[in-house]
Parts: structure tokens; sequence; C-alpha cells
């Protein structure tokens, strides 16, 4: 799929994203999904599994293919997880894990003893306490080291606190390499924000954005003024990103607040 060549740079935070227009234009023209699913060599394709990206979750499926993880749709699909649970961001296991770490660590400081004790005396007692308990240290890595490397995955978008299946599609998170090798969570989390930049509706004037949106905006003219602590610019809208022309969103003046 053409996705790299097809990307726009916004010219607001210049960053690319994918302009929404162009995302039927790849998954609705006819035997691209198969194409792709064949290139990655996904065993038993079927019209199920077409449909569901073509329906559901076209923008989940350009995001896998971006990253060259073309075949965990396949996961994607069995879970259920689609462009309704866009976006999503990574978080560390449960907190109970720290609460039994500080346990374990108040612990070992009421076994530390007198505060009279020497440094050599305090190392001994302690050293003898891991021998007899299996080793105090040891534990306690491993513990923390199942907190770090473990992740779990939250949804942003509205309705999953009520939603059982939210968080039974967050659960392909829990699987294979996304576990084993959880950068690839934080790139999912990162690149997933260039397919979906916001669409501006007729008739809402505010909105809630995330730090990381991508704004699909163009500079007009270059024009730029100078203003207090800040600069201002004139932009201008994508129009595949404004439901309709929109009095008073496909140019207007905004701060830049970086400069």
């Amino acid at each position: 799929m053409e996705i790299q060549s097809r990307l726009t740079k916004s010219q607001f935070d210049n960053q690319w994203y994918f302009p929404v227009d162009c995302i039927p234009k790849l998954i609705e023209k006819e035997n691209n999904i198969h194409q792709e699913l064949e290139l990655a060599q996904v065993p038993n394709i079927t019209d199920e599994l077409k449909d569901f990206i073509r329906q559901r979750a076209s923008k989940t499926f350009l995001i896998l293919v971006f990253e060259s993880r073309t075949r965990d749709i396949v996961n994607f699909h069995k879970y259920d997880f689609a462009d309704a649970h866009l976006p999503i961001e990574p978080l560390y296991e449960s907190e109970h894990v720290t609460e039994e770490m500080q346990g374990l660590g108040e612990e070992a400081a009421d076994f530390g003893g007198d505060s009279t004790n020497s440094d050599e005396e305090m190392v001994d007692d302690n050293e003898e306490f891991a021998d007899e308990e299996g080793g105090l240290a040891s534990d306690d890595e491993e513990m923390l080291d199942g907190y770090e490397e473990r992740y779990v995955v939250k949804s942003l978008a509205g309705g999953q606190d009520t939603d059982k299946s939210f968080h039974e599609a967050l659960a392909v998170f829990s699987q294979g390499e996304w576990q084993s090798q959880p950068g690839h969570i934080f790139d999912f989390c990162r690149d997933q924000w260039m397919f979906l930049a916001p669409i501006f509706e007729e008739g809402q004037n505010r909105y809630d954005f995330h730090p990381s949106t991508i704004f699909p905006f163009e500079v007009k003219d270059g024009e730029q003024k100078g203003g207090g602590f800040s600069k201002i610019s004139k932009i201008q809208i994508h129009p595949a990103h404004m439901q309709q022309k929109v009095c008073g969103l496909d140019k207007y003046l905004i701060p830049n607040f970086s400069s």
C-alpha cells in the first residue's frame, strides 16, 4: 500500500499525518487488502477478515501495515479490536505490585536492627537473612522486573468504562511480542496519531484534543505576526478534515507558543 507517499506534513506542528480521504482510496480499492495480507503471508485469508478490516478496522490495519506488522491483524480480528478503540496509551501493570514492594522494603528496614550497629554488622545481618529466607534481594528484583516489563493498554475512546468489550479487545496487547518486546506497544501508540488527525464538524466550536494530536493545518501564505510572547499564524485546514466548509474554521488565527 502507498502509505508513506500519501503522508502530509502538518505545517502547524511539523508532524506527518495521513489525510482521512486517503483511507478509503487504499482500503476500498479492489484487491488491495487481499494483496497486502498475501504479502504478509497471512494464512487462511477469509472474507470475514477482509470485511472486518474494510468496515471496522481500516485505520488499525493501516497502522499495522505501516509498522510492517500486518500479520497481527488476525489477532486483532480475534479479539475484536477495531478503530472504535483508538486511541490507546500504554500503562504499567496495576499498582498492587508497588505496594508489595513497599511492604518488603519496610521489612528489610525493620530487620536492619538498632541504628547503633555498625555498617559492617548490618551488612552481615542482611546477608544472613537473605540466605535463610531464600534471598530477599533476588525476590525484590524479580518482582520489580515483573512490574517494569509488564504493560497494559488503556483506550482513550469514550464509553469504555461501562463496555466490557473494550477490556476484552485491549487484551490483544497482552499477547506474544506485544509483551515480550513492549517497545512495539509504544511504537503503535506513537504511530496511531498519524492516522487520527481530527475532523472539524459544522456547528462544533469546542474540542478537547489529546496532547499528541496532529493537526491537519497548512500555514496560509507563510504569514506570521508577532504579539506578546507568541507568534500568530494564519492557517488553513486540510479540506478532507472539514465535514463541510465551516465558517470561521477553514481559516483563522492561531497562536504558536513554541516560537
